[in-house]
């Protein structure tokens, strides 16, 4: 899913604010989520997972072709823990939800008070 895709479904789901109004919103939580990270912070997003920066450490690397030894710079990179995704992903794949556009469930076996998705 793009973030324009996430503003159009999320203009659908609520048509009573503004385009522009759920724009600014997607873009505030994206923004925040990114300087959250640049500090060097954990985002934790309940249900999904979690982001945080990791630092690699300088090391000797291979050019696969010439074999020729190289060193390669330490770098930052963005590390996603899954936590709820891959249980929810299970949970909405079962055959039941397999002719259903749009669903919304009030409690079910992960503690979630109520979630709504469509499927594509």
């Amino acid at each position: 899913m793009t973030r324009s895709q996430l503003i159009a479904q999320t203009q659908e789901k609520c048509p009573d604010l503004e385009r522009r109004t759920v724009e600014e919103a997607v873009y505030l939580f994206f923004n925040e989520i990114s300087s959250a990270l640049q500090k060097g912070h954990l985002v934790e997003l309940r249900g999904l997972g979690s982001f945080c920066v990791r630092q690699r450490k300088e090391r000797i690397a291979r050019n696969r072709k010439s074999g020729e030894k190289l060193k390669t710079a330490s770098k930052k990179f963005l590390f996603f823990i899954w936590k709820g995704l891959p249980r929810l992903v299970e949970y909405y794949s079962h055959p039941k939800f397999s002719q259903i556009s749009s669903y919304t469930v009030q409690s079910h076996p992960f503690n979630v008070q109520k979630c709504e998705f469509s499927l594509i």
